[in-house]
């Protein structure tokens, strides 16, 4: 299987530009993050299932970022297949998550046996999702996710991400004159564009060290490391400093803003 690589920029920005000249004769999908887990940036979809299609190629979207966080819309995006995680945006438990697969495509199991259903067949059920789901579910994960779905759909998702937005907007105006910091990501286009992370280094301070600090003196749990994105670390030059991340949810207050922001900033001119 050849895989080809669409670049990005120095602010973490896919070069969409680029993109038509990767597609080959065998082109079969697009498989593209809706969000950065590094950067922050979200990327349009709905024009690059359009290139996509127009090759014959079908467009997989992950989500993990943004469901839950900003609007998705299959069918107006253009999307064949949707992952998605339950642990982020949608505020479930970890070890959840799905696909969702547009009608008419067809995917083939990646493990086979213990459905609970047709035991004397030698294959996978036919039908989705059973097709997919091997193995005993993760029922109480399942229950869990469920009722965070619930909340949301109680919530206005477009004024629950504007103060999400607000907040790490908040934190970024405190922290932007810290000596030595570097951030990754664009900033200055729409909240639409964004989601609220807000990811940084210190000089050349390793991320985990800067990370344990912020737990250690102030309880502040963030991400360090690779966040499982080696490709975009590369393109960033991060591959071994890593990166710390701040993740701003609904239910972070500015108290907590301005403190994440004031002991980044001690720890800052302490190891400067």
């Amino acid at each position: 299987m050849d895989i080809s690589i669409l670049p990005v920029n120095a602010r973490g920005i896919l070069q969409m530009e680029e993109l038509q000249s990767l597609f080959r004769p065998r082109t079969r999908a697009v498989v593209m993050t809706h969000a950065s887990n590094v950067t922050g940036n979200v990327t349009d979809i709905k024009t690059v299932s359009s290139i996509a299609h127009e090759h014959g190629a079908q467009m997989i979207t992950d989500t993990a970022q943004t469901a839950g966080e900003i609007p998705v819309d299959m069918q107006e995006m253009g999307i064949d297949i949707l992952c998605f995680t339950g642990h982020k945006g949608l505020l479930g438990p970890q070890g959840t998550g799905g696909i969702i697969v547009r009608k008419g495509v067809q995917i083939e199991p990646l493990l086979r046996g213990g459905t609970g259903m047709q035991s004397f067949d030698k294959d996978m059920p036919e039908r989705l999702p059973e097709r997919l789901e091997a193995g005993t579910r993760n029922v109480p994960g399942i229950a869990g996710l469920s009722a965070s779905i619930e909340w949301l759909q109680a919530q206005d998702l477009h004024a629950r991400h504007h103060r999400e937005m607000a907040l790490a907007k908040n934190f970024l105006l405190r922290i932007a004159d810290i000596p030595g910091i570097r951030l990754y990501g664009e900033y200055d286009g729409p909240d639409e564009r964004r989601i609220p992370i807000i990811s940084l280094n210190i000089g050349d301070i390793p991320s985990g060290e800067i990370a344990e600090l912020l737990w250690e003196s102030g309880g502040i749990a963030v991400r360090a490391g690779a966040h499982c994105a080696p490709l975009m670390h590369i393109a960033q030059g991060t591959k071994e400093q890593g990166v710390v991340r701040f993740s701003f949810c609904c239910h972070n207050t500015e108290e907590e803003v301005e403190s994440a922001a004031l002991l980044l900033r001690s720890i800052a001119q302490s190891l400067i």
